[in-house]
Parts: structure tokens; C-alpha cells; sequence
């Protein structure tokens, strides 16, 4: 009767908490347990232990059971020190203990007998293996985040120290921004997982970016105390994502006022050339700041506050373009090496004129903002692109308040932010930097609550937003400000005067290189993305259990406002002229295009609730057991601005729209467009034995999922009524260039405006012009994707600083979003103009439409590897961490395009792509270490200050290189599916990969008679991501030295250099066969050649 009791009190206790309003109720502390036994062995029940935070003093109290085991289920990371007492026994006090974030420790204290003023002090910490979980993870503590190199200051790098973790971008940081993210911005992959597999938080709270499911920026690496890294097999209390869990953890203060500046310096002085280009990186930074913490009132209230400012700069870039010459201008073509077509091959007997009183006047004028060209038979000219500046500002304040032993509060604001201010040159309409701009804000407050010694609750909020835009004007040199309507009768997005985008390039050169020009354009961006949430998590622990009860809710905002494609694109090649500029100072324009540009928001819940119990059933044998629920509850799209594919069905919201096309409010068609999964339950489970006090046996295995992103909506916008897209084709005749809308319809004029915005809503009457396209459409069935995991793991720990760690981790995906045309071209021989290959709209199964994106849920992946790490902790002066995965990955689908740009090669085939992943590297082998060389305490002050106390730092990197695909040459589509996705066909003869000297395979680096094109009518026979890059060897490395004062002050000085040793980073060899350069290698790859940076920091 008393058990029936204890389980309806406990779900009791489970429904409460499941329906507390939170989210990300994640693991901030550390779990402690251990043994309290005497000298003999024999357990000690009832003894008193007092765990206190050295740097806050901050105390909990726990009492040994029964069996004399304790546990504290929640400890703040930071240094600690124990002391134990019983009756019978002296005081124990057991010093230099560090807890970590997430850490699931154990360590066991030994009585000995004595009188109650006695006190035995010792040294120690918890065993280096995990006996307690059977999770796959490892700790960036806070030594690693300051004494090892890092570019830019940048801690998420060190992410990628962990074993089974790639950098799914494979850059370094770099300090320039990109449109909608920051530069700083990563992807960790783990297990093969596609972006957005790894899940970051700051303090317990997400740290994602949920646009394209990246990292949000780091703090930096004097905020930031330490961060774990979960690769496999979390616990139920995590969720929202498959592959992996980063956990960071800000810095506080504490009892001592601590704090310091620094300034870190970049330029090219000890730079090393490109190794094909021979060129220098010319990047300029400055980074500065300082940080300082300590206490408000002592043992109660502390505060912590950094700032970092950087300051970057390029120096401004030569380019070369193709443009007319004052000949050309004047009508005369004579020295380009091509015969124009009739009539102009030959004008009264002279080769290659035309009458310049034919050209466009809008071409012409136009042309007068472009510089001349220098070459007489190409129009060959060199210009300079204005220099690139960009700042970065970031910010990060915390309070934490002990209200008293057992309440406390935290309180932290983040905030990073960059500009990059736009710049142009005046009448050169081809040279410009964009202008980009952004902010991101991330709070959090929490109140930890210890109810009593076995029920702690803790409770949390937070708020996140992004802000970005971008958007460069050009100028006249009269200072007018430039855009396609001053030159021809287009339609400019409202509130705005942009370059568009005009594209002058010979279509016989396109893949091989270009013969022509291309505006630089920029348009309007706006985007803003607001997420906030609650979290409340309850931890009940009796007897063996340690049992969690949670609930994650969190509310998700996008809103973007962008010009994209709102801008009109011209087209230009060589088709009715014979020669690229003539046709364009004829006017003569091979292809138009215009749309309403994109504009739209969804919002939405993302919820989960969990319960996991840490049973130990035995001192040496911990069972794991949860269950997750998250249900996927997908976006809205406010307004209903979006659409979905449901053959034989006719809208009656908008009447008039091709039968098929269906919208929010029409039959069985949600605001989300797509149904709701209430179905996702995922069991947790995991056993850790531990045979011998210092080798542990782990098994785990758990089904996990993941949302979908925020930029998978951004092509759902782009559909008429709400964002209709035009496109005109050249037949026989051109389109013209100062009037392009002429013989569109029947109006001769521009459909535009109006323009997309939230505050247009389409009328019901709306028309609309086939053949219609649907960028991104979602089955009935959709739904996210489910993965599988599982790991057996064995730890050895050999001495107190030195362990192994053997593991096999393995995972199966399904229901992959996967993008398929829906209206693929017939299989018929193609059509060639102007040596280009094409399929008309015609071609497609359904003529009332040209090409339908689905993103259906038939892909697959599969993951397996083997991961060995060795690790050393500080000891005489030496600290090592080395990991090796050996891995394959390979997926049927593609690993994933956030905003289903791209199809599967084979509409009618999904399984044609199946085959190594793009994430698929073989072997990852990552070493950091530390070296502190002797200090000479005993020598005069000049060796002592001179030659002594220096430390050497590195991260050294070998790992295979990406792998990549052959296309069936010069991106054609002889398969007829009109998604260009084609591949080469195998001949049968030996790939050949990688053979001979470097002088050989650079020039070789795969047989190319392996390959020839795809046969018509076929998507080619050659696997995808066939073969691996060339492989990567990298070493970052760093010096420094620390001189104090008074023990109290440091003046430290570093040197980091990354690429150290200058080893080239190869690119991608030419994977068309139709090239000429097909197989070579040219250019180099993410890892930049050698760069150096110093510093001076002082701290206090």
C-alpha cells in the first residue's frame, strides 16, 4: 500500500511539473554523488557533509543515508571544497575539488576516526571517467578557453575538439560579416548529422540561431567560463536536437574582485602568400576590451561585466571585368576576334560595325557609369573595389544573488553586434561593398531552489532576438543615386533605388570563364527573429533515484522583408549579335525576370516534457532511463501567405489560381500548411557499469528529433498572389533592353507594383500567369525526422591525470526532408541554342506549371564510427587531449539545403542519391595541448624574467578532406529532369585518386578518362561525394609568458599564429569533364595560409 502510495505521489509530482509553463529546462550544474565509508570499507550513515563554492561561499548540505551514499543533484560548476563529519569521526575537509557544467561526478570520502576538533585535510577531485551516465562528452574548461590559440577570440571553435564533431562549414572565423548571420556563427556536426543537428545553450537557455539552425555567437573568450560538449546519447532532458549538445557557461564573480584588459593585434607583417595565388591575406583587426567581477556584498551578491570591441579592415581589391571600349562605343567592333552575325560581319567594307545610332540609348547610358575597356579585342579592363570595414561591439553582464543556503538567483545579458557600412564607388556601377548590419541579444534569468535535501526546483526565462538589414545605394558621379528605372521602364521596390542585377556574360564561356559583366547589386533586407520562453525543472531524489521532471516550451517569431528578386535581372549573352557587348549596347537581352520580392513571418510553439530517473542500483552500476515527448506543432504563416501543391483540387480562396494550388483557409489546408505530428515519444535509456574502481563499461541508446527552420519557409512566400515571379524569354527575337515588359501579355507594362508586404493582402480575384512555379511546397504527410542512436563505450583511467576512452556510436535518421521535382522535364533529346542546352517549360508533365519543390520525407542516413580519445590533465608542466574518429556517413537525400534550393538528381528515383554523405570524413584526428616551461624561481631576475615561465599552446588538425561529386559535365541536364543535378558517368577505368608526388596530383588528382558525361536521358551512374579532397593538416599555435607583481597583477604578452607551419589548404579539383582544367586543383581551400596575431593582456 505504501509503494501504490509513493507512485500515485509521484505522478503526481510529474503532472504538476509537466504543466508548469518553460522551456530548455536543461542540465547548468553538476550531479554529485558518492560513498561515505570508514577506514575498513564500511558504509557511514548519517554524515553530515557541507559542500561549499570556494569562490562565492555558497553552501548545501546533504546527510549520508542508510547505505552511507549521498547525492546532491545539483551544484553550480565552479571550485569546491567538502567537509564530512560523524559521530566517532574526525572532520574530513577535502579542498581542490572543480565541478564542471553537466557533470555527473563521483567521489567518495573516507572517515577516519578522531575527536570532533580534529580536522584531516586532503586534496582531491572526482575520477576523470564517467561511471555514472552513459552519454559521450567532454568539458572545455576554462584553462583550454585562455590558454589555447583561437582566431578572432572565438571559443566555438574548440567545440571541434570533441570526438565524433566536425565543423559542418568547415571555415575558420573570420571577422567579415555575411547577409542574415554572423561571421562568428557555426555548425557542429555530430554523427554524421545534417546543420542544425547540434543544439547550442548559454546558461541553460538556447543559443540557436533557428533561421538555418546555426550557433549564435559565442561570448567571447574572457566571458565565457567553460561549455560540454554531449555527442551522443543525452538524457530525456535535452531535446530539439539529434546529433550532439553544447552547453556554455558565462562567467560570474565571486569574493575577489578580478578582472583585466587585453588588445589583440592582426595584420600582414608575418603573414604567409597564398599558395596559388601568392597573394597576402590582407585582413587588419583590432580587438580590445576588458572584463571585471567580483562581489556587491560579500557571500551574497556578485556581479561580472566584459566588453570586447573589434575593428576590421581589408584593403581595397583589384578585379577584372569585361567592358566596351571607346571603340566599341563608337560602332566599331574590328578588333574582337569573333564575326559578328549579318548584317554587321561586314559594313561597307569594313569588318564588324554597327551603326551606333542602333544601340540602346539606356545601354549607352548605362555604359557611361561603367569603367572603359582597356583591351581591344575583349574589352578587358581592371578596376578597384572600395575597401571593406566592419565593426564588431559585444557585452556581457551577469548578477548572481544567494538569497540563502538554499534559494539563489542569476541574472545575464548578452548582446553581440556588427556593421558593416556600405560603400560604393561613384559612376563605376560595377564595384561596391554591401552594406550589413546586425544584432543579437540574448537574457536570461533563473531562481534555483532547494525545497529540501531530496527535491530541488529550478526555474528559468529568457529572451532572444536577431536584427539584420542590408542594403548599399550607388551613386552617379553627379551624386544621384542609381537604379534600373534611371535607365529603362522597370518598376523599383518601393522605398528603394537599387542596382539590380545585369548579367553581360558570353553563354559560350560560362562554366570556362566569362566574357562580360555583372552589376553589383544589392537590395533591401530586413529581417527580425524574436524567441522567448520559460522553463521549470523539478529534481526528486529517494533512496537509489534521482529522478527529473520537466517541460520545454519555447515560442518562436520570424519576420524577413527583403527585396530578393524584387530587383529586375537582365540576362545578356552573345545570341543575336555574335558578340556579348554588342548585344548588350544593342539592347539585345537573352532573358528577363522580375518578382514582387519576399516578405513574410510565421510563429509558433516548440514544446517537450520529459521525465528521466537516475537509478543506482548498485555502487557500481547506474541505470538511465527517460522518456521524451516533443510534439511538432509547426510554424504559422501569418496572413496565409503561402501555398500548398494538392493535385485536383481548386482553391476557393483564390479562385483563379491553376487547379492544384491550394492556400491556408481552403479545405483541409492549416496556416501552417502542414500537419501537425502529436506522435513523437523518445525513449532514453543508458547503463554504466563499473567493473574496477577505475575502468568503466557504458551503453546507451535513445530516438531524438529536430525542428525545421525557420528558412525552410522562405521560398514558401515566394508564390503569386502573395510574391508573384516573372521570367521572359528570348525566341528569335530579343527582348528589348530599354523597354523589357513589351509583349508581356497583353498589357505591354510592367505587372508591378504592388510589391510583397504583410500589409498587401491579395484579392480574392487575384489573376494569375502560367506556367506558374512553387519554390517550396510540403506534403500531407510531412513531418520532421527521427533518429536513432546508440553508443558502447570503455574509459580507463591509468593515473589521476591520465585516461582512455574507447567508443563505437552509431545512428540511423529517417524521414529526411528531402527536396523532389514534382514536374521534372520528359526524357527527350535536348534542345541547343547557342551551344546551350535546354528543355522547354513544355517539356513538363504539367504545362500549367514550371518547376514544383516538394519537400518530401523519404531521405535516409546512417551513421557509424569509432572514437578514441586520450586525455592528460595538467601534471609536471603537461597537458594533452588527443581524439580519432574513424567514421562513415552516408544518406540518401543530400545533407539537407535549409531552403530547398537544389532536388535530388532523380525525381523518379530518390534512391539514385544514395551514397557517402557530404558531411562524410572519413577520419578526424584533433590534438590541443599546453606546455609550461620551467620558470627558474632560483635564478637571478633576467633568466627569471626573460628565459623562464614561457608556455607553448597548440591545436593540431589531420582529417580527411571534403568529399565531393562529378557532375555530368558543364552543369547540362542531359537526364531531361530540368533540376541540374546530373552526375558522370564511370567508363570502367581505375579512379586513381591522389597518385604520385603533390606536382602530380595537383594537376592529377584523380583519372580523369574514369569519367565522361551522363548519356541522354540518364542522371549518370557515378556515385555522389565519390571521392575525398585532399586531406587537411593544420596547426594553430601560441607562446606566451605572464610577468607579476605583488602575485596579484600579470602582464601577459602572446604570439598565435594559425596555419602555423603554413601547410596549403587545397580546394576542390574541377569536377566538370567538359573543362579543361578537369581534375586540377587551382585555389585553395577554408584554411587560409599562414596568419599571425600578438597580444598584451593585464590582469588583476
Amino acid at each position: 500500500m505504501k509503494q501504490l502510495s509513493r507512485l500515485i505521489s509521484a505522478l503526481a509530482l510529474f503532472a504538476i511539473v509537466l504543466f508548469c509553463p518553460g522551456v530548455r529546462a536543461q542540465v547548468t550544474g553538476a550531479r554529485l554523488t558518492g560513498l561515505v565509508t570508514d577506514a575498513t570499507g564500511a558504509a557511514i550513515p548519517q554524515a553530515q557533509i557541507t559542500i561549499t563554492n570556494t569562490g562565492t561561499n555558497a553552501t548545501t548540505r546533504v546527510v549520508s543515508d542508510a547505505q552511507g551514499e549521498y547525492t546532491v543533484p545539483s551544484l553550480p560548476a565552479g571550485p569546491y571544497k567538502i567537509a564530512s563529519t560523524a559521530t566517532g569521526f574526525a572532520e574530513t575537509l577535502q579542498t581542490n575539488i572543480t565541478l564542471t557544467i553537466g557533470q555527473s561526478a563521483t567521489l567518495n570520502i573516507v572517515l577516519k576516526t578522531g575527536g570532533t576538533n580534529d580536522t584531516i585535510t586532503v586534496s582531491s577531485n572526482p575520477t576523470i571517467i564517467n561511471a555514472s551516465t552513459a552519454e559521450i562528452s567532454a568539458v572545455v574548461n576554462e584553462d583550454s578557453i585562455k590558454e589555447l590559440p583561437l582566431n578572432g577570440r572565438d571559443p566555438s571553435s574548440l567545440v571541434f575538439l570533441t570526438t565524433g564533431v566536425t565543423n559542418e562549414l568547415q571555415s575558420q572565423a573570420s571577422t567579415l560579416p555575411t547577409t542574415n548571420s554572423f561571421p562568428t556563427q557555426s555548425s557542429g556536426s555530430a554523427g554524421g548529422g545534417r546543420q542544425g543537428s547540434t543544439y547550442y545553450l548559454l546558461d541553460g537557455v538556447t543559443n540557436m540561431d533557428y533561421f538555418a539552425l546555426l550557433a549564435a555567437p559565442f561570448p567571447n573568450a574572457d566571458a565565457t567560463q567553460e561549455f560540454r560538449v554531449i555527442s551522443n546519447n543525452f538524457d530525456a532532458r535535452y531535446g530539439f536536437s539529434p546529433g550532439a549538445v553544447v552547453s556554455i557557461q558565462s562567467k560570474g564573480g565571486s569574493n575577489s574582485f578580478h578582472g583585466g584588459a587585453f588588445e589583440f593585434l592582426r595584420n600582414d607583417v608575418l603573414n604567409a602568400s597564398d599558395y596559388f595565388s601568392h597573394q597576402v591575406d590582407s585582413l587588419k583587426r583590432n580587438q580590445f576590451g576588458g572584463y571585471l567581477g567580483g562581489p556587491i556584498i560579500k557571500d551574497k551578491l556578485f556581479f561580472f561585466a566584459n566588453y570586447q570591441g573589434t575593428r576590421a579592415s581589408t584593403v581595397a581589391t583589384e578585379n577584372t571585368t569585361y567592358t566596351p571600349t571607346q571603340a566599341m562605343l563608337n560602332g566599331d567592333f574590328s578588333a574582337v576576334a569573333v564575326d559578328l552575325k549579318a548584317p554587321f560581319a561586314t559594313v561597307n567594307g569594313k569588318r564588324n560595325q554597327i551603326n551606333p545610332a542602333l544601340f540602346s540609348p539606356g545601354a549607352v547610358a548605362l555604359a557611361a557609369s561603367l569603367p572603359l575597356g582597356g583591351d581591344a579585342a575583349t574589352g578587358l579592363t581592371n578596376f578597384v573595389s572600395p575597401k571593406k570595414r566592419a565593426s564588431f561591439d559585444e557585452g556581457t553582464g551577469r548578477i548572481d544573488y544567494n538569497i540563502n543556503d538554499r534559494q539563489r538567483v542569476f541574472v545575464r545579458n548578452f548582446m553581440y553586434n556588427f556593421n558593416q557600412p556600405g560603400a560604393g564607388i561613384p559612376g563605376n556601377l560595377l564595384a561596391g561593398v554591401q552594406g550589413l548590419h546586425g544584432i543579437y541579444i540574448n537574457d536570461a534569468v533563473n531562481h534555483s531552489w532547494t525545497i529540501s535535501q531530496n527535491l530541488l526546483n529550478s526555474i528559468t526565462a529568457f529572451y532572444q532576438s536577431f536584427d539584420f538589414g542590408s542594403g548599399t545605394p550607388l551613386f552617379s558621379k553627379s551624386g544621384v543615386q542609381e537604379c534600373l528605372s534611371n535607365y529603362i521602364d522597370v518598376s523599383d521596390p518601393p522605398g528603394s533605388c537599387y542596382m539590380g542585377g545585369i548579367s553581360a556574360i558570353d553563354g559560350n564561356s560560362l562554366y570556362g570563364g566569362a566574357l562580360g559583366f555583372t552589376l553589383f547589386g544589392g537590395s533591401v533586407n530586413d529581417t527580425k527573429r524574436r524567441n522567448w520562453g520559460f522553463s521549470d525543472t523539478l529534481t526528486f531524489t529517494h533512496g537509489k533515484h534521482t529522478m527529473y521532471f520537466g517541460t520545454d516550451v519555447l515560442h518562436r517569431y520570424t519576420h524577413e522583408s527583403s527585396g530578393y528578386g524584387a530587383n529586375p535581372g537582365l540576362n545578356i549573352a552573345n545570341s543575336f549579335t555574335g558578340f556579348t557587348l554588342s548585344d548588350f549596347l544593342m539592347g539585345d537581352v537573352q532573358s528577363f525576370s522580375q518578382n514582387a520580392g519576399e516578405s513574410g513571418s510565421v510563429k509558433g510553439w516548440m514544446t517537450g516534457f520529459y521525465a528521466q530517473d537516475q537509478y543506482k542500483l548498485r555502487p557500481n552500476l547506474t541505470i538511465n532511463a527517460g522518456l521524451r515527448w516533443d510534439p511538432y506543432t509547426p510554424l504559422s504563416i501569418e496572413g496565409g501567405r503561402g501555398a500548398a501543391f494538392v493535385p485536383g483540387q481548386q482553391s476557393t480562396r483564390y479562385p483563379n489560381a491553376p487547379v492544384g494550388v491550394v492556400f491556408p483557409g481552403d479545405t483541409g489546408i492549416n496556416s501552417a500548411i502542414m500537419p501537425t505530428s502529436w506522435l513523437y515519444f523518445e525513449p532514453r535509456i543508458g547503463i554504466a557499469f563499473q567493473p574496477l574502481p577505475k575502468t568503466s563499461v557504458r551503453a546507451g541508446f535513445g530516438m531524438f528529433t529536430t525542428p525545421l527552420e525557420d528558412a525552410s519557409y522562405n521560398h514558401v512566400y515566394d508564390t503569386a498572389p502573395f510574391n508573384p515571379s516573372f521570367s521572359l524569354n528570348a525566341g528569335s527575337s530579343p527582348i528589348s533592353f530599354d523597354h523589357p515588359w513589351n509583349g508581356f501579355n497583353s498589357t505591354n507594362s510592367s505587372p508591378f507594383p504592388p510589391f510583397a508586404s504583410p500589409s498587401v493582402v491579395p484579392a480574392s480575384t487575384s489573376t494569375f500567369t502560367t506556367p506558374m512555379q512553387l519554390g517550396a511546397v510540403f506534403p500531407k504527410n510531412f513531418r520532421v525526422a527521427m533518429v536513432q542512436s546508440w553508443n558502447l563505450s570503455v574509459e580507463q583511467q591509468f593515473t589521476d591525470t591520465l585516461a582512455l576512452h574507447v567508443a563505437y556510436v552509431g545512428s540511423q535518421t529517417y524521414h529526411l526532408a528531402t527536396p523532389i521535382e514534382l514536374n521534372p522535364g520528359a526524357n527527350s533529346d535536348p534542345t541547343t541554342t547557342s551551344g546551350v542546352t535546354t528543355y522547354a517549360n513544355d517539356n513538363r508533365s504539367m504545362t500549367n506549371f514550371g518547376s514544383i519543390i516538394q519537400v518530401q520525407i523519404g531521405g535516409t542516413s546512417s551513421y557509424n564510427s569509432l572514437q578514441v580519445g586520450i586525455e592528460k590533465r595538467l601534471s609536471h608542466n603537461i597537458q594533452v587531449q588527443s581524439n580519432f574518429t574513424w567514421s562513415h556517413t552516408f544518406d540518401v537525400g543530400g545533407s539537407g539545403d535549409p531552403s530547398f534550393e537544389s532536388s535530388v538528381s532523380d525525381p523518379h528515383n530518390i534512391g539514385h542519391d544514395h551514397g557517402p554523405s557530404s558531411l562524410n570524413y572519413p577520419t578526424v584526428s584533433v590534438t590541443n595541448f599546453t606546455y609550461e616551461a620551467p620558470k627558474f624561481e632560483g635564478f637571478n631576475p633576467l633568466v627569471r624574467n626573460v628565459i623562464g615561465g614561457w608556455s607553448l599552446s597548440g591545436l593540431v588538425t589531420l582529417q580527411s578532406g571534403p568529399p565531393f561529386t562529378i557532375n555530368g559535365g558543364n552543369g547540362n541536364n542531359n537526364s531531361g529532369f530540368l533540376v541540374y543535378q546530373d552526375r558522370a558517368d564511370l567508363t570502367g577505368q581505375p579512379l586513381q585518386v591522389r597518385q604520385g608526388n603533390k606536382s602530380n596530383w595537383l594537376n592529377h588528382y584523380f583519372n580523369a578518362a574514369a569519367f565522361k558525361e551522363n548519356a541522354v536521358n540518364t542522371a549518370g551512374n557515378s556515385p555522389k561525394y565519390l571521392i575525398q579532397g585532399a586531406p587537411i593538416y593544420t596547426a594553430d599555435l601560441g607562446v606566451q609568458k605572464v610577468w607579476k607583481y605583488q602575485e596579484r597583477y600579470g602582464l601577459q604578452f602572446r604570439f598565435e599564429a594559425f596555419n602555423a607551419l603554413n601547410h596549403p589548404s587545397y580546394g576542390q579539383p574541377d569536377s566538370n569533364p567538359d573543362d579543361s582544367n578537369f581534375g586540377q586543383i587551382t585555389s585553395t581551400g577554408a584554411i587560409p595560409a599562414r596568419v599571425a596575431q600578438a597580444a598584451l593582456k593585464l590582469t588583476f
